[in-house]
């Protein structure tokens, strides 16, 4: 049976139950964000993450639970986080917030920290590392009369190629093993080499390759312990989809069904442990799921535990999730949602009924996570 975790808080968490279930810690304060996504633990030991709706990157320090994030305006809207080898964060923005296809690419963000605390980002006109989601790439987009798309879950693989993929800016009703195919892709970027003092060095990226399609909204992306394996999210399937990953060449082969996330609510972001265990956010159900492989049954995944935020801190969205590194590696950090306004008009404010929606959450879950890689342009 899987073990279900209602995670109580600090205060309320009887002393007996203190062996047997994580306890729930909410960060940063007061702070709350509209759509809080894509947590990134940092080089130097800070947790940074996205306001999508707001257009800010924001950093905390996992130690102080009252301290208020450190907030830096983006000059267009937000979809993922991931760390580069080459300085700073890589933000995936849109190109044009007004434009019917407002498409995006890869920019770099320098973040505040306590010896430099103002953040700056690199002007996306001149200086981004990738146009990923244009009418060359995703031809889809040279039609105004599809649904708008731009990027939204990345992540980074061994090899530091960005894994990206990207959403349809409408409503959907997809179901499990639907015969559709939406417009959507996921992307790999590529880095392109030069030799610089007779070594070779990177010096951007070379290409985007459309690795996946028929993706509608593209969330949760990572690999297995060995790297062999690559997870992927499209959320209005209800699944966790996974595929043979080969690091050399960045090729997927064999797609199947890593598992289902039952009703309410769709799978968003994900994280990946040491044991193999997949923590999935699930949006609208108010819950994490782990799911770890089925030894009777090949290829597919069962449900192990369950954090139970809605009863628990009262918030339905979970958004995404990390692992954190040093001293907080067996800790997941949280996000979570209390508006979008992304998707057509789907516009719910939760504030008033859930007070915790849009908070920041950690929870000491007992195992660690698997390495997280950096972008190596």
């Amino acid at each position: 049976m899987p073990m279900a975790w209602n995670i109580p808080s600090h205060a309320s968490m009887p002393a007996a139950e203190t062996s047997t279930a994580p306890a729930i810690r909410r960060l940063a304060g007061g702070y709350r964000a509209k759509l809080g996504e894509s947590p990134v633990w940092t080089d130097d030991g800070r947790l940074a993450f996205v306001d999508i709706v707001a257009k800010e990157l924001l950093c905390i320090d996992p130690a102080a639970a009252d301290e208020i994030p450190k907030r830096t305006a983006l000059p267009t809207t937000p979809g993922c986080l991931v760390r580069s080898k080459k300085g700073g964060l890589l933000v995936a923005l849109t190109m044009d917030d007004a434009a019917s296809q407002p498409g995006g690419r890869l920019c770099r963000v320098h973040p505040p920290s306590s010896t430099t605390p103002d953040a700056s980002v690199d002007d996306p006109s001149t200086s981004f590392m990738a146009d990923v989601l244009n009418k060359n790439m995703h031809p889809p987009l040279d039609d105004d009369a599809t649904p708008g798309a731009v990027l939204n879950d990345g992540a980074v693989d061994a090899r530091g190629r960005v894994w990206v993929g990207s959403k349809l800016l409408s409503k959907t009703t997809q179901e499990p093993g639907s015969q559709g195919q939406p417009l959507g892709a996921v992307f790999c970027v590529e880095s392109a080499f030069a030799f610089r003092g007779g070594e070779m060095a990177t010096v951007g990226s070379v290409q985007v390759v459309r690795e996946i399609g028929g993706v509608h909204t593209s969330n949760g992306i990572g690999w297995s312990p060995d790297g062999c394996v690559m997870y992927h999210v499209d959320s209005p399937r209800r699944r966790v989809d996974a595929y043979d990953f080969d690091v050399n060449s960045g090729m997927l082969t064999s797609p199947r069904v890593f598992c289902e996330v039952a009703e309410p609510g769709v799978p968003d972001g994900l994280a990946v442990d040491l044991d193999g265990g997949v923590w999935v956010c699930v949006w609208d159900g108010g819950r994490v799921e782990r799911y770890i492989s089925d030894e009777s049954k090949p290829n597919f995944a069962r449900l192990d535990r369950t954090l139970d935020f809605k009863k628990s801190v009262n918030v339905t969205r979970p958004t995404s999730c990390c692992f954190g590194e040093g001293d907080f590696s067996e800790t997941l950090f949280f996000t979570s949602c209390a508006l979008d306004t992304t998707v057509d008009s789907n516009a719910i404010d939760l504030s008033s009924e859930q007070p915790n929606a849009g908070a920041v959450f950690a929870v000491d879950v007992g195992v660690k996570g698997v390495d997280t890689h950096a972008a190596s342009f």
